[in-house]
């Protein structure tokens, strides 16, 4: 062994710079202290080249006998101990070597010896570790008296945590009692670190059940005043809700570690634990799975994520520094899975930030999983017994903001589904320097098999004919057996998915060699052989030990950190690896936490660069960091923790006047004081499988001077029953609210405020025709509130609604997409042209066949995307393509493949046009579905939906379909859900097992020809560029803009840069059962590059913070301070202004004036000239666009330099420039 006394740099971190550490190594900072670390480095054993993969060992030639068999009838008797067994790994003899300890349900423990070479000799334990007297569920090695050894603390079915003290390497001593770890209860998995800061590692216990009441044949219940409760001496332990009995679990235990080993229990209701700045009234009575402490939101303490089972919700502890924990907000994550087995946290997108996975139980074969029936909590909607958070039946990756609040992501990562999961484990299995991650799972048998279900159901009968109690049970649990042989069996590999560096990953399983099928259930890891990576080590229930060889072969390095005498193995360190690149890597160094397992304390990293470039940066658990540079590839670091001298206050002088980050916006909403309330409608009543509501779509939003003062006016449209709102403006961002003298009969959809011959203006409102049908859906208004219907015969239901001069000279013509039919889904009202003249309205009867062939249209905008004058007419359709309608002077043509738009189909919605790569034409940015849901599609893989009238009952059934097997397509959705509309389904199928196999094809033969079929490519938020050539390049935006369906959008130069940048709104919350809501999104700010690419600001750069189901989007400069703001409605929310407050140079505020059936000059292009002639960016003056918006017609424009004057391409082609003068703010110009 070379052993080498390194120089570093060594310095206390002030806990507040944490973020920054994450994305910075930290450099050398002139005064302060250098002291010598003691680093020990060696040399790794050769890898070797078999990689990327494992190879499960032979047990044979390993020597590890284990086996974790459980007798039938005492699992029949006790369903808790189908949870299995764990399994510790650590060096318990200091030899340098990972030992193995296996827990066994309904076995002796074992304790094996790592010998080197895959080799391995079990060791005697004393009885009471070999068998504490109940059955052994979880172990963690972890040096809990602080003596340099690891002990062994065992968790038991009934006998809380044994304890057993490591006496020098050669045996263990029960200490459990001198401990104070043992209890009642049913412990679970175990996790440990410093909460308090005292330096000792504190632990937490998830504790479960002993046993489970379902096993009783009988439970005994009362009535009291007509209602059914529980027996008194059962009062504490199970419920009543609608009719059935729900057992709470058992308490978790937080012990502080006072030293050395001795724990006292914290009381749940003291104010350790508090929700909303309130100390908990009583202990949570949770099913505890697994527990993990992690720093989650930066802040250089540990916090801890809880797993809970049933419909129990997970825990989320965030520790206030002081060893006391605050609830994590339902606002800072809203969505976890229901059944939560195990957790792990690692940089999976490779930003800096914590990010942490939850497994559930979803499996990954659509054939499986409809034969399965769906898991449901079944006393969801009870916030009291559910926690403020959804629970849904699939597994979570909450991607970390980095200041503790989080986004569900699973569906885009491509992790939703791993089968019956326990352990979720993050690691570089293939040493690519992106983090993998592994997944135990398997269960004896499918317990939630459909039609094993509705058999057992059918054999339901009653126990009153047993004469004693122990009668009656035995025959129960002899029945129990007999059912529990009826259900499949569920053996499943260990699940393996290959971090791909973006957020995302690809299964592996097979090809990495996990495929072998078992009862995977405690997982840990440690390098067994010495070789630097990480080998696999899991504990089968009924079934032996498996050892997984890791055969990755590219360069690596291991560091091993010891802590101080209390912490000896630096629990709760964290470590970043930078190869001197772009690369870093960040571990953290955690003490159990593993579903029923704990692991060993070394860390692996790839080693990417080819020099010795590679830097280490520590930070230890009390705060201090240690500075390590030339890291050599394929050696092993033994780092000790070095005792702390300086602190960082003493040595750096920190700036006490620093100024706190200004947002780009601040929130000025309470200005409009103003909330939008659904009337009730029960869109799925009406056409049962409809994907989602179709109810909430609004309401939308006009900004523009109504009234002739030059000051920005606001209309907001409304839900059924509501009357619009118009928020007049009167100067410094204040607001008189006038209610429209019309009650709406439907939802408001686009809107438009358009100028009329005689200097006026008039407002006009759609509707959507969904709610109350074949009534006239649009509305002119005036300010003297008066309104008429318009076209009431033609106009029935509309949707989008957009203004341009279709001819360039002369009046505007409105476009007004039809909106979907009630019941009918997904037909749609017509679409119409309508134009305007000096003499009033009229309907369009040249381009009635060309509208006629654009279906479900959603969005839309004129554009001139080619420069002559005319603009062309955007449309966007669901389960559809984006037209392209080319304006030759006043005729349009469908050329949406000739501009290459032809092979993207999608779930289109909103639509804006600006110019993000600075070339003087529009760009389009189409809003979509996204990639964070149930529904995937790609170009070869496209996702399928069918639609008919299949039972002619004047309702049209909706289809949804996936893949399996072949890429054959199936129905989505279960038996039970598709046969209670279609009843015939059931007596074709017959079963679960013959429908989740079936296709589409073979399902409808018979009203094949009455499907229609609808399809999509892609499900992406897309940039389109325009070349200014004729054609568009597909762009997608950054993945935060696909983790839900995007509404409202818009242009503008937010930050003042010269560039144009975009503000969207995200969400749609009112889906089907069953499928998850796409609430997942906010509205954003993307800060343009200049080049199609964007920057997407966090929400304390932007200041913009709206969660709800964001509509529409519209940008004006309220308080005309020469910088873009933006409004944003929201369906069942309130209405958010967003003053800009930008410290860039005041913007040139544009105003035009042009004809008197067009004053605003609606189909301009604009564009500021700099004194080098070169030009900014093109915007277009539009009366329409986005999501049923319309914008102010006075923008505000940046240059990049100093501007000399403004081009104006006016609507039919003319171009004038106007000069600018010196600052000149503001600009009328006159065509």
């Amino acid at each position: 062994m070379m052993v080498f006394l390194v120089k570093m740099f060594f310095h206390v971190l002030n806990r507040s710079f944490w973020g920054v550490l994450l994305c910075f190594c930290l450099p050398c900072v002139s005064g302060l202290s250098a002291e010598e670390l003691q680093v020990e480095i060696t040399s790794l054993k050769a890898a070797g080249d078999q990689g990327p993969g494992f190879t499960l060992m032979n047990a044979v030639e390993t020597q590890v006998s284990f086996r974790n068999d459980l007798d039938p009838r005492k699992g029949a008797a006790n369903r808790v101990l189908f949870n299995g067994s764990g399994v510790a790994v650590g060096d318990w003899d200091n030899d340098g070597l990972p030992d193995l300890f296996f827990c066994g349900i309904d076995s002796s423990n074992h304790l094996y010896r790592n010998l080197g070479q895959w080799k391995f000799e079990k060791v005697s334990i004393p009885p009471s570790l070999q068998n504490p007297g109940a059955p052994s569920r979880g172990a963690v090695f972890a040096d809990l008296n602080g003596d340099g050894y690891l002990d062994l603390l065992v968790s038991t079915v009934g006998m809380g945590v044994r304890s057993f003290f490591n006496q020098g390497g050669l045996e263990f001593e029960d200490a459990t009692q001198k401990a104070g770890t043992g209890s009642e209860f049913g412990a679970t998995s175990m996790a440990l670190a410093d909460v308090d800061g005292n330096g000792t590692l504190d632990l937490y216990v998830a504790n479960y059940r002993s046993n489970d009441i379902r096993d009783q044949a009988r439970v005994p219940v009362r009535r009291v005043r007509g209602r059914l409760m529980p027996s008194e001496e059962l009062t504490d332990r199970v419920f009543i809700h609608e009719g059935q009995i729900h057992e709470y679990g058992e308490s978790d235990i937080l012990y502080l570690n006072n030293g050395p080993g001795k724990m006292t229990p914290v009381d749940w209701t003291s104010g350790a634990f508090r929700e909303n700045g309130q100390a908990l009234k009583a202990a949570p009575k949770d099913w505890g799975l697994s527990a993990m402490f992690r720093d989650l939101n930066g802040d250089g303490h540990v916090d801890l994520y809880v797993c809970n089972d049933y419909w129990t919700p997970d825990r989320i502890w965030i520790n206030d520094g002081q060893g006391s924990f605050d609830a994590l907000s339902g606002e800072a994550l809203n969505i976890t899975s229901l059944s939560s087995m195990g957790v792990d946290g690692a940089d999976v997108n490779r930003d800096g930030d914590v990010d942490l996975f939850v497994v559930d139980m979803l499996s990954r074969d659509p054939v499986l999983r409809k034969r399965q029936q769906p898991a449901e909590s079944m006393v969801g909607g009870i916030p009291s017994l559910n926690g403020p958070r959804l629970q849904l039946p699939y597994n979570t990756l909450f991607t970390g903001n980095g200041k503790g609040a989080f986004t569900e992501t699973s569906h885009f990562a491509g992790l939703e589904a791993s089968d019956w999961s326990w352990c979720p484990i993050f690691m570089d299995a293939d040493l690519d320097g992106i983090d993998d991650v592994l997944i135990s799972a398997g269960y004896p048998h499918d317990m939630q098999d459909s039609d094993t279900l509705r058999l057992i159901q059918s054999r339901q009968h009653s126990w009153d004919r047993y004469s004693t109690d122990a009668a009656r049970q035995k025959a129960f649990t002899d029945e129990m057996m007999q059912h529990i042989e009826l259900y499949p069996g569920l053996e499943m590999p260990v699940v393996a998915y290959r971090g791909k560096g973006n957020g995302t990953f690809e299964e592996v399983t097979h090809l990495w060699g996990t495929g072998k099928k078992g009862i995977h259930q405690g997982f840990a890891v440690g390098d067994l052989d010495g070789d630097g990576d990480w080998d696999l080590v899991l504990n089968c229930l009924n079934g032996s030990a498996r050892l997984f060889r890791n055969d990755a072969s590219k360069d690596r390095v291991a560091i091993r950190l010891k802590g101080t005498p209390s912490n000896t193995q630096a629990i709760g360190s964290k470590m970043v690896l930078n190869d001197g690149k772009s690369n870093s890597a960040t571990r953290s160094i955690v003490s159990g936490g593993r579903y029923l397992s704990g692991g060993d304390t070394e860390q692996v990293f790839a080693m990417l660069s080819s020099k010795e470039a590679s830097t280490l940066t520590i930070v230890w658990p009390d705060g201090t960091s240690s500075f390590l540079e030339g890291i050599k590839r394929n050696h092993r670091y033994t780092v000790h923790q070095p005792e702390a001298s300086d602190k960082w206050s003493d040595l750096v002088d920190i700036p006490t006047d620093q100024a706190a980050l200004i947002p780009l916006f601040r929130d000025a909403s309470s200005q409009l004081s103003h909330i939008s309330r659904s009337a009730f409608s029960d869109d799925f009543a009406k056409q049962p499988l409809l994907p989602y509501a179709l109810s909430h779509h609004g309401p939308g939003v006009i900004c523009m001077d109504v009234n002739g003062d030059k000051i920005t006016d606001i209309l907001i449209g409304g839900e059924k029953g509501q009357h619009p709102t118009l928020h007049i403006g009167k100067g410094d961002v204040e607001f008189e609210t006038k209610e429209l003298d019309f009650r709406l009969i439907n939802d408001s959809s686009g809107m438009l405020g358009m100028p009329v011959p005689g200097n006026r203006m008039h407002l006009f409102l759609a509707q959507t025709g969904y709610e109350t049908i074949r009534q006239p859906a649009l509305m002119e208004l005036n300010l003297k509130g008066q309104h008429r219907s318009l076209f009431s015969t033609a106009l029935t239901g509309v949707g989008p609604m957009v203004a341009g001069p279709l001819n360039g000279q002369g009046g505007l013509t409105v476009f007004m997409g039809g909106t979907y039919i009630s019941r009918h889904y997904p037909l749609t009202h017509p679409s119409q042209l309508v134009h305007q003249d000096e003499t009033g309205w009229r309907l369009d009867s040249v381009h009635e066949d060309l509208l006629r062939s654009i279906q479900r249209s959603r969005g839309a905008v004129w554009s001139d995307l080619n420069g002559d004058g005319f603009a062309e007419l955007i449309i966007t359709t669901e389960w559809g393509l984006v037209r392209v309608l080319q304006n030759t002077r006043g005729k349009l043509e469908d050329r949406t493949h000739a501009w290459g738009l032809g092979s993207y189909t999608g779930l289109w919605g909103g639509v804006v046009s600006g110019d993000m790569d600075g070339n003087g034409f529009p760009d389009l940015i189409v809003g979509n579905w996204g990639r964070n849901s149930d529904w995937q599609a790609t170009g070869k893989s496209p996702l399928n939906m069918y639609h008919g009238d299949i039972l002619k009952t004047g309702v049209r059934e909706i289809i949804e379909t996936e893949y399996h097997q072949q890429k054959l397509i199936s129905p989505k959705r279960h038996l039970s859900e598709l046969g209670a509309q279609l009843p015939f389904l059931f007596k074709l199928a017959g079963n679960n097992a013959r429908y989740s196999s079936s296709t589409v094809r073979e399902l409808f033969a018979h009203y094949w020809d009455s499907l229609t079929a609808l399809r999509a490519s892609t499900l992406d938020t897309c940039l389109f560029l325009n070349s200014g050539n004729g054609a568009f390049q597909q762009v997608l935006l950054p993945d935060e803009v696909q983790w839900a369906p995007v509404f409202g959008l818009q242009v503008g130069d937010f930050n003042g840069d010269g560039i144009e940048d975009v503000v969207l709104g995200q969400n749609q919350s009112h889906v089907r059962e069953g499928m998850p809501p796409q609430n997942q999104g906010r509205v954003m700010i993307l800060i343009g590059k200049g080049d199609g690419q964007f920057n997407v600001l966090d929400e304390a750069e932007s200041g913009v913070k709206v969660h709800g189901n964001a509509r529409a989007l519209a940008v004006a400069d309220f308080n005309q301070d020469g910088r873009l703001d933006f409004v944003v409605t929201q369906n069942e929310g309130a209405t958010k202004l967003y003053l800009n407050q930008s410290d860039s140079k005041q913007g040139v505020r544009v105003r035009l004036n042009h004809t008197r059936v067009n004053r605003h000059g609606t189909g301009s292009q604009l564009r500021l000239v700099d004194y080098d002639d070169s030009m900014g960016p093109l915007r277009e003056v539009q009366a329409g666009n986005g999501w049923y918006s319309q914008n102010s017609p006075v923008t505000v424009l940046h240059g990049k330099n100093k501007v000399r004057a403004l081009w104006v391409k006016w609507p039919g082609g003319k171009v004038n420039t106007y000069p600018l003068k010196g600052d000149q703010s503001e600009i009328e110009a006159v065509y």
